[in-house]
């Protein structure tokens, strides 16, 4: 009825407690099944001629329209189109709580959600995959002479080329910075690397130090080297690996790479949108590497179960990792 609306604060409070990550499970429902329908409006990505790096940055499908249930929320859409919401490239933008200081510049986010990976087309033709459970930061003076963004999670960049105007991708304590080429940076918070994957070109990779200047940890890492760091300790490790299967997610695919038991776990829970709860016993160092084509998650965990000797299980939406 028109009188339970809520009016244009409480749509302020509660998407500004979503984006600051203080909504409470109901209201995180409520804004995600309103981001889903709005999202279903929105035209699917032209698709791409396959060529080269590039063809890896394919879209996903976008579900079909539900003009049916979008007419049953059409207060959110439009409440929220006009607080705080904005359309750029058929992709939604909130806005930050950040105001612009000075020379600093307000930022918009835009995230992927739990289910759905996002494809992005920023200002200067470089396009960007999300990957699920991400967000970027992007200034709003973006094309304005420079071109900085900020990462949380897993993405894709294929960066146009512009000499001038180097591309930098901040994802916690690690800087990317190219001038036009393609590459991988995966760095969820729960995990305890940042991994950057170059697909082509050459990509610098440099690490922030409190009150000094970044430290450069790579000058030009190559197609098909990767380089790790560790949250912990501050090392760092350059390698050789196929960049193809790095980025393959884009396509659904799931590639594990030298990673512990907890490790794969967080991957493969984030993979199939599901909450991880692992045994704290399960603390051995063994690197586990293999490539998942289009398995699901069933047969997965019966690989996974063999080779690690642990058990794993699927319950009520979670995946359970226990001693065998």
């Amino acid at each position: 009825m028109e009188d339970n609306k809520p009016n244009d604060q409480q749509i302020r409070d509660l998407l500004r407690r979503y984006v600051a990550g203080e909504a409470s499970d109901a209201e995180r429902r409520a804004v995600d099944a309103w981001y889903r329908l709005f999202v279903d409006q929105a035209p699917a990505p032209q698709a791409e001629e396959a060529e080269g790096p590039r063809a890896t940055g394919a879209a996903t499908a976008t579900p079909p329209a539900r003009p049916g249930v979008f007419r049953r929320y059409r207060w959110w859409a439009v409440a929220a189109s006009l607080l705080v919401a904005v359309w750029w490239g058929g992709t939604l933008l909130l806005r930050s709580g950040h105001e612009p200081q000075g020379n600093d510049s307000a930022t918009v986010r835009l995230f992927s959600s739990a289910e759905h990976r996002k494809r992005i087309e920023l200002p200067d033709g470089t396009v960007v995959m999300l990957n699920v459970h991400s967000q970027l930061e992007v200034p709003e003076d973006f094309n304005a002479g420079h071109r900085h963004v900020a990462l949380t999670g897993e993405a894709f960049f294929d960066v146009a080329r512009m000499p001038e105007s180097p591309f930098s991708v901040r994802s916690g304590l690690l800087t990317t910075r190219v001038l036009g080429t393609s590459f991988n940076v995966e760095g969820y918070a729960e995990d305890k690397t940042v991994k950057v994957a170059v697909v082509s070109g050459l990509v610098e990779v440099s690490k922030a130090t409190a009150g000094k200047p970044d430290s450069l940890l790579s000058g030009g890492i190559a197609r098909n080297q990767t380089l790790t760091f560790r949250k912990d300790d501050g090392s760092v490790a350059i390698r050789t690996e196929d960049s193809r299967l790095i980025s393959a997610w884009q396509t659904g695919e799931l590639d594990i790479n030298r990673l512990t038991l907890p490790e794969l776990g967080h991957k493969l829970a984030r993979h199939f949108n599901r909450t991880l709860v692992i045994d704290p016993r399960l603390t051995d160092d063994t690197r586990y590497t293999i490539h998942f084509a289009n398995e699901n998650l069933r047969e997965i965990m019966d690989v996974l179960a063999e080779m690690t000797h642990a058990n794993f299980e699927e319950k009520g939406g979670k995946l359970l990792i226990q001693p065998n």
